[in-house]
């Protein structure tokens, strides 16, 4: 049978292409591939084929230091799954078998909407396997590496579902003892996924702790780990610690050489502070993080429950609608890149920061600074229910949107701004990128000219710029924490605590920068994917469908990753992905067989890691160019084997890892 992406000729009766992976399932048939012979011991599994008489396998999708993972179909359920395929060393010992299937008679009573789910442990001749539930995305880790660390929003919503996973594991008894982002995954809708449940206590137990397995990544690893003391929940409760501080700073508290220097720190150093790493973040939860990762266990967080009810105060302090755009669905996101209402966001963020600067400026020159504390009379401030300190500006509410503003305030806004406002309250904006090349400069002179003298203006003129935020604006929840640390500010200011007054307005800043960065990337994300959609349209015109070259059917299947990362909000590897894949529409344009369509793909390949090169990623970004230089390698070995379509994949996503590095690298050198 010909695969319709590859072409490639396929035994009649196999469902998956064996070159490239694409289901080939006929109408009302049910097609038996081949077995694969089990005589001699086999530990890796070929695309195409079947194993055990029940899994096609469709393609190898990891491999880690219990094995390999694999995505296959089973014909029993008639749904995809995947299959670990356990290494000869954890195979062969038949106490560790039988303890695996001990555990999983636990892990699969374990049904939750965040939790994999464990089925069974099977063996064919000298060969173990595990399955369990297949999740279609990508694992935490790479997400948090990819997008460099994620906004406190994201965060949240993601360690609250990992949080439900654990407390209703913990419920029915079980341990995880191995929690790190790799055993997190994260589906193409946003939601997080715990997996290996029942694993980590079986390789313990039979003392799998060399050949590269270890029990409890040092990295992720509770100081009662390191010392081989007694394990309970609140272990796993200190791994999540990590695994937030890692989705909020992009590095884990403690690093070293070796895994034994790892260990030991986790006994024996304290961790930094998340804020000192990024000043985004709030007091609130960088409290919670440091409460997680007591050395006392005591001291922790007793129950995942207690941990999921302060994680929930936390996300309750955002806007509901945004927990429903954390988790939005990629289609939502990649609907009308144009003229969506995505693209509107930006239009506002602009007007907020263009009000503050602007009547700023005027007020300055309309009247002489005054010497007296601005009057708090004006601002309405409401606690919320059951809050802390009734001083504390954190446990406040931003006030609703107030009444339109007065004709003599509409004075005070230049004549085009005005305009501007105008069109966009009458939905009159569309197209293109608008505020490409205008944002920067006036916003970042807006955020510096901001000092104590006139914080009274700034409030006044983002109270009456908050009603032009849509509600389900992401954006709601940063402009709220600025405006709080500007109330906060002029308490201080009215308390005589200049110096506080002032740490509270720099504070503000920094939420007014994080906005600003996240419009700016927002705005280059829709650009890219605006280009990327043009040169798909050209490429699509040069040729039928079904004469569509090789290049052309990657990036047509690639597209759906850069929506994955969009929808999750990952602006800055949408658009790096966006942009490679313009280029890639644009190559394949010159049409070819698949030798010829790698070929000029690895040349702009070269390209890309040349740039990268001259940028010093060597050094300044090494992990992803690390991570590159090895796909690039794979890519060579598959175009030895001639499988064309694999070297492509391999090709892309080495570009993309060099890419990633040009950009981090380059970021570094100029915050030197």
């Amino acid at each position: 049978m010909k695969c319709p992406r590859c072409k490639f000729d396929n035994p009649a009766e196999t469902n998956y292409c064996g070159k490239c992976g694409f289901p080939l399932f006929r109408k009302g048939e049910e097609a038996f591939g081949p077995t694969l012979t089990l005589e001699t011991p086999v530990y890796s599994l070929d695309r195409g084929g079947t194993f055990a008489d029940r899994y096609e396998i469709i393609e190898e999708v990891g491999k880690g230091g219990m094995g390999r993972v694999y995505k296959v179909f089973d014909r029993k359920i008639k749904e995809n799954i995947a299959l670990k395929l356990l290494k000869p060393e954890i195979a062969s010992d038949l106490r560790t078998i039988e303890r695996f299937r001990n555990e999983l008679k636990y892990a699969r009573k374990i049904s939750h909407p965040h939790v994999c789910r464990m089925y069974d442990i099977g063996e064919v001749g000298q060969m173990h396997y595990i399955t369990m539930e297949y999740v279609s995305g990508e694992d935490l880790k790479s997400f948090i590496r990819r997008a460099g660390h994620l906004t406190e929003p994201k965060a949240l919503s993601i360690a609250e579902q990992i949080t439900e996973g654990l407390a209703e594991a913990h419920r029915l008894g079980v341990i995880h003892r191995d929690l790190k982002p790799q055993n997190v995954m994260i589906d193409r809708d946003g939601n997080a996924k715990v997996m290996d449940f029942g694993i980590a206590r079986s390789l313990h137990a039979a003392g799998f702790t060399g050949s590269g397995i270890m029990v409890g990544t040092p990295e992720y690893m509770s100081p009662e780990q390191a010392e081989a003391s007694g394990v309970d929940q609140r272990s796993d409760i200190y791994s999540l610690g990590i695994i937030i501080y890692e989705m909020v700073t992009g590095k884990v508290p403690f690093s070293g050489e070796t895994p034994l220097s790892v260990a030991l720190k986790q006994k024996t150093e304290l961790p930094r502070n998340p804020r000192e790493l990024n000043a985004m973040i709030s007091e609130d939860l960088s409290r919670l993080v440091m409460k997680c990762l007591e050395k006392e266990k005591e001291n922790r967080y007793q129950t995942a429950a207690e941990l999921h009810a302060d994680l929930d105060r936390l996300e309750r302090g955002l806007p509901t609608v945004e927990r429903e755009a954390i988790k939005k669905k990629p289609a939502e996101a990649e609907a009308k890149p144009g003229r969506s209402r995505l693209r509107k966001l930006f239009i506002p963020a602009f007007i907020l920061f263009a009000f503050v600067y602007v009547g700023v400026k005027v007020s300055r020159q309309k009247s002489p600074p005054s010497s007296e504390a601005p009057s708090l009379s004006k601002v309405v401030v409401y606690p919320k229910e059951g809050s802390g300190p009734e001083g504390d500006p954190r446990h406040y509410k931003v006030p609703p949107p107030p009444a339109a503003p007065s004709a003599s305030a509409e004075k005070s806004v230049p004549e085009a701004v005005a305009k501007w406002l105008d069109k966009m309250t009458l939905g009159s904006i569309t197209g293109g990128s608008g505020t490409s090349g205008i944002v920067s400069p006036i916003l970042r002179g807006a955020i510096e000219e901001l000092n104590p003298r006139d914080l009274d203006e700034a409030q006044k003129q983002m109270e009456r710029i908050r009603r032009f935020i849509p509600r389900d604006s992401q954006y709601q929840k940063i402009w709220g924490d600025a405006y709080a640390k500007i109330l906060e500010s002029q308490r201080h200011k009215e308390a005589g605590q200049a110096q506080e007054s002032e740490k509270s307005l720099l504070e503000g800043q920094n939420r007014m920068r994080q906005l600003l960065d996240m419009v700016d990337q927002k705005e280059k994300a829709d650009t890219a994917r605006a280009e990327m959609d043009l040169a798909r349209r050209k490429a699509e015109a040069a040729r039928p469908p079904e004469e569509q070259p090789l290049l052309f059917r990657l990036a047509a299947a690639k597209a759906s990753d850069a929506a994955d990362a969009y929808g999750k909000e990952d602006f800055a590897g949408a658009m790096t992905l966006y942009k490679i894949l313009a280029r890639v529409f644009d190559l394949s344009q010159a049409g070819g067989d698949d030798a010829a369509s790698l070929s000029s793909l690895r040349i702009y390949l070269h390209e890309v890691k040349t740039g990268a090169t001259a940028a010093n990623a060597k050094r300044l970004a090494e992990w992803h160019y690390e991570e590159a230089v090895k796909e690039e390698l794979n890519a060579e070995a598959l175009t030895l084997k001639k499988d064309y379509s694999g070297a492509a994949d391999a090709c892309l996503r080495a570009a993309f890892l060099y890419e990633k590095a040009r950009e981090k690298a380059t970021s570094a050198a100029a915050n030197k």
